[in-house]
């Protein structure tokens, strides 16, 4: 009886730790797609906030243009 009984714990042991190592590759899985799908996320985001961010950027450096051609304007007709 107790060479049926090692027999049955072994054959448990085996299936529980293949089920196991299936589990684990699954939950592996899962969390790889999840962080891929997550960088994805996180790029299009970054490239819908820094769109704004450079159009703000050039309109600040033509803004800042403008208002130095008219303060050199300004500047000049009061020098002559």
């Amino acid at each position: 009886m107790r060479g049926v009984e090692s027999h049955a714990v072994k054959l448990i042991r085996d299936v529980v730790a293949e089920s196991a190592a299936a589990w684990r590759a699954e939950i592996a899985k899962d969390i790889n797609g999840a962080h891929l799908r997550s960088r994805e996320l996180v790029d299009d985001v970054n490239r819908a906030h820094s769109a704004p961010a450079i159009l703000r950027g050039i309109e600040l450096g033509l803004f800042a243009a403008i208002f130095l051609v008219g303060l050199g304007e300004l500047l000049g007709l009061c020098v002559r």
